[in-house]
């Protein structure tokens, strides 16, 4: 058995079938039949088994190597890859069967999928054809994938009978994407309430539809803005909620440990998240408060007037436990920069309204006592 390569290919000698080899993690992807092998030049001799040779090869691949068979609907290779990248021996994958896909491909990419393997079921030629998809490891976490598939084997009648594919761990690539994309959107978003409080006076306005937009941004069941009356106790004042939570909008809260616990903290600056309400050791009072509003992961940040703790703004998990992302809190310190600098706005503003009714107030005083005094001088002059 010699084993030769032409330009990109590896040449198996006795079975004259040649292997393309791609980039530096030799993705096995197209399989072709050749007529000459004496010709290419020879750069070893391939050892005696060749099916030990080749599963060797394919184990050390750092990407996932498989074949999936179309008749029987399963996969029927998987190298060992699968291992570190899903937490799945080879075995385990192939026992699954076809129910790999409907239990481990992402709800939103399971069509995507299947459309994909049917438009290589019906494909002619020996084309490859590329897709992206994300797929559940054994830990729970959402792994993302680029995978390039062509026809391993056709039937006699040339109809496609199996595929073989590659698929690279592109997770780390997809985060940094979407961070990118979520930093624009939120500088949009900046850009929108500051827009909003350089044009309105309306707090009211400015904070529903703020809490409304960080909902939408953090894809999260609810946002809210508690604001506390001088003993500590408080109100939400206003509140952006889903449709599967309950309303709390006008709820007063009444705390007894808030001020002796929590005040000083939040006043320089503490940052509160919570990623499971029922995993950290939290006292068994705050756990029955978030609970009777449906919450299972909490993230509270402060408002601040100078030194003075106005608020908070509070964004609620509700259907699962959530790992906050230091982007997210990060973002969300300058929004409640910008909320300060709106309130600040709104109470000068007030306080110059007030300012106005007193003046206006006092000038019609001493109108009306210039008058009775000039009524008063006009009756003298009668007398």
């Amino acid at each position: 058995m010699v084993c030769k390569r032409v330009k990109d290919m590896v040449v198996l000698g006795s079975t004259k079938r040649k292997i393309r080899l791609v980039g530096q993690s030799h993705s096995l992807l197209k399989t072709e039949r050749i007529s000459n092998c004496s010709e290419q030049t020879s750069v070893g001799s391939m050892p005696q088994n060749n099916q030990h040779f080749l599963l060797k090869m394919a184990d050390t691949m750092p990407n996932l190597l498989y074949v999936y068979d179309l008749e029987a609907r399963q996969l029927v290779y998987v190298n060992a890859a699968s291992t570190r990248l899903l937490g799945y021996m080879p075995a385990q994958i192939q026992r699954m069967g076809d129910a790999f896909f409907h239990r481990f491909i992402h709800p939103s990419d399971l069509a995507v999928v299947l459309n994909h393997f049917n438009k290589l079921a019906e494909s002619c030629e020996d084309e490859t054809f590329d897709m992206e998809c994300r797929i559940q490891h054994s830990d729970g976490s959402w792994r993302w994938f680029h995978s390039r598939h062509a026809v391993f084997k056709r039937a006699v009648n040339g109809q496609p009978k199996q595929i073989i594919g590659t698929a690279e761990d592109i997770t780390l690539r997809k985060e940094a994407e979407g961070e990118q994309n979520r930093k624009s959107q939120w500088e949009r978003l900046m850009s929108r309430i500051a827009q909003r409080i350089r044009q309105s006076l309306d707090l009211n306005e400015i904070l529903n539809t703020t809490v409304a937009d960080v909902r939408e941004f953090l894809q999260t069941d609810r946002v809210l803005i508690y604001q506390f009356d001088e003993h500590w106790n408080g109100i939400v004042a206003v509140e952006s909620v889903a449709d599967h939570c309950p309303a709390i909008l006008g709820t007063f809260i009444h705390d007894p440990c808030f001020a002796e616990r929590s005040v000083r903290p939040y006043q320089q600056g503490r940052v509160c998240q919570i990623e499971d309400i029922y995993a950290e050791n939290l006292p068994a009072c705050y756990v029955n408060l978030l609970a009777q509003f449906c919450v299972r992961a909490n993230l509270v940040l402060p408002i601040l007037q100078g030194d003075k703790l106005w608020g908070l703004l509070i964004a609620h998990h509700c259907r699962s436990p959530r790992r906050w992302l230091d982007l997210e809190v990060e973002l969300l310190k300058d929004l409640t920069t910008q909320v300060a600098i709106a309130i600040q706005q709104s109470e000068l503003y007030c306080q110059v309204q007030k300012l106005n009714c007193a003046l206006e107030n006092q000038v019609q005083e001493r109108t009306q006592q210039l008058q009775q005094t000039l009524d008063f001088a006009d009756v003298l002059r009668h007398i």
